[in-house]
């Protein structure tokens, strides 16, 4: 029997999958745990039209973080020298931080200026965390797309 594998099944087969399987597996273990379907011709027609939404989005999703990239430097451009400013960070007299500054902070302040919401799994903050005021360089990252950006703690 031919099925379309829903879930990774160890020494089966991938998410995606079609492969020939023995009846009893496809009938008594794959489909009952809703590891994978029936592979009838609506199914693969189906799983087609999915992969080829699949690229195009990741396509999409490439040219709007460019778009969002260069809209960023722009706006910092123009406004603050090239640097994202992050000034809403409580900090003592010798410039120590109270609380590092993560990406979630990163991507607010993103936010605030183009009004583009960032995942921050994109953001790669660096081997030292940021806790002193000072300029950083923090990189925006997703698969192929790779973007420095200048921080300033103040």
């Amino acid at each position: 029997m031919k099925v379309i594998f829903i879930q990774n099944v160890a020494k089966q087969g991938r998410v995606g999958e079609i492969k020939e399987v023995s009846d009893g597996f496809a009938v008594n273990v794959l489909i009952p745990k809703k590891q994978a379907v029936i592979a009838t011709p609506g199914a693969i027609r189906q799983l087609e039209e999915d992969k080829k939404n699949r690229k195009v989005k990741e396509v999409l999703d490439k040219n709007l973080l460019l778009k969002a990239m260069e809209n960023l430097e722009e706006v910092l451009n123009k406004e603050s020298d090239g640097f994202l400013k992050l000034t809403n960070h409580k900090k003592d007299a010798k410039g120590n931080l109270f609380s590092q500054v993560r990406e979630n902070d990163i991507v607010d302040a993103v936010f605030d200026k183009i009004k583009v919401s960032l995942n921050p799994d994109q953001i790669v903050l660096g081997k030292e965390p940021l806790k002193k005021i000072g300029e950083y360089e923090v990189l925006i990252k997703d698969k192929e797309v790779v973007k420095k950006i200048k921080v300033l703690i103040a």
